[in-house]
């Protein structure tokens, strides 16, 4: 990992809104691809795998805002 990874309530309130056991597939996915680096442990269906690109598009989008306004800030 590189920066740090920002979720945002937007997001939690997505992941809530899912069954448990898709949560736990959602984070599990998003720990191995982005702080772990590692192989997944599970296979997405392709529905998993649309709902779990579009949670990883906006925690990717929102932890570059804050890295942008950190780095603005801090200049």
């Amino acid at each position: 990992m590189e920066r740090a990874i920002v979720i945002t309530d937007r997001v939690v309130r997505r992941l809530m809104n899912m069954p448990l056991e898709e949560r736990r597939i959602m984070f599990s996915t998003l720990a191995s691809d982005e702080i772990l680096k590692v192989d997944r442990d599970v296979v997405l269906t392709p529905e998993q795998e649309l709902m779990y690109l579009i949670i990883h598009d906006s925690i990717m989008r929102d932890s570059e805002r804050w890295f942008q306004s950190s780095r603005d800030s801090s200049n």
